[in-house]
């Protein structure tokens, strides 16, 4: 009986190389958590460990999308290269990781919103849009990750010369988490798209101002493409490589929204950039739920 090939190669050699770079996705993965921290230590040594910066929900938020990613990723790791683990090690991995990205990368859409509803002046419409599409979201996504993580299958890896956990199936219904995440983030790219093609015609200079638009809509945008290439991993390839580019983008999500905070905070260093950029004056902003003061260090 014949192998079966894909282009002339093997399936089973393809399956091995989508291995090999699943290995070498969670190992960038790393490496770009890592390499990011140490570029941006000096920024948040000055304006999150400093003490002039009080502890807020800003900091919080911060110390969640940041350092959240340097432990689930490792542990992302070991469950992919680990040799020898059993399929009760396996299991625990999983719903370690499962979870923990799961809300790493809620914490890290919770900063998006905001950040998106102060561009939009913090109308009320858009406080009440923005929080009932984000929980909507989030209930959809825990709820389906919920009913997957019991129905995963693990087996012993099938190639010797292959290491990690070996996921032989699993409920299909994750994808349903991905597609609102996907649509999550395209509508936060769309809000932020719509409000930043008003706000360059008006040739708005404001430093902080800048800083808003130019991150959050770059940055929304890499989270959206992200998101799509995510969910059409997870339609179209078995169950043991659902998560093939996992690892990245959650790497994405806290390298991209600790800047965004980082970015911020530098920006708002001066309070006249502050005031231009809001309109009015620094100390009125402290009765906002989370607000700009405490995203930014205390004067």
């Amino acid at each position: 009986m014949s192998t079966p090939t894909a282009g002339g190669i093997p399936l089973p050699t393809l399956k091995q190389y989508a291995l090999h770079a699943s290995y070498a996705n969670v190992l960038s993965s790393l490496t770009l958590i890592l390499y990011d921290w140490i570029l941006t230590l000096e920024l948040e040594l000055k304006y999150i460990w400093s003490p002039q910066s009080l502890w807020n929900l800003g900091k919080l938020l911060y110390i969640i999308t940041r350092y959240l990613a340097l432990v689930d990723i490792p542990v992302f790791l070991t469950r992919q290269i680990g040799y020898g683990l059993s399929v009760e090690t396996c299991v625990q991995y999983y719903n370690w990781t499962a979870w923990s990205f799961m809300v790493g990368t809620c914490v890290a859409d919770l900063i998006l919103a905001i950040r998106t509803w102060i561009i939009w002046e913090r109308f009320h419409f858009w406080l009440a849009g923005l929080a009932l599409v984000w929980t909507a979201t989030w209930v959809i996504t825990f709820v389906a990750l919920g009913r997957v993580m019991p129905t995963l299958i693990f087996t012993p890896i099938p190639d010797p010369a292959l290491s990690r956990c070996f996921l032989a199936g699993a409920s299909d219904g994750l994808y349903i988490g991905y597609v609102v995440m996907t649509v999550y983030d395209t509508l936060i790219f769309g809000a932020r798209f719509i409000k930043g093609i008003d706000y360059y015609r008006t040739g708005s200079s404001a430093n902080l101002s800048t800083v808003l638009y130019r991150d959050g809509l770059m940055f929304s945008l890499i989270l959206a493409l992200f998101s799509v290439l995510n969910m059409v991993v997870l339609l179209t390839t078995t169950a043991d490589l659902f998560n093939l580019l996992l690892a990245m983008q959650r790497a994405i999500h806290s390298v991209l929204t600790s800047r965004i905070l980082l970015h911020l905070r530098r920006a708002a260093g001066e309070r006249q950039a502050f005031e231009s950029t809001i309109g009015m004056d620094y100390s009125e902003i402290g009765g906002v739920v989370m607000n700009l003061h405490s995203l930014t260090p205390a004067h």
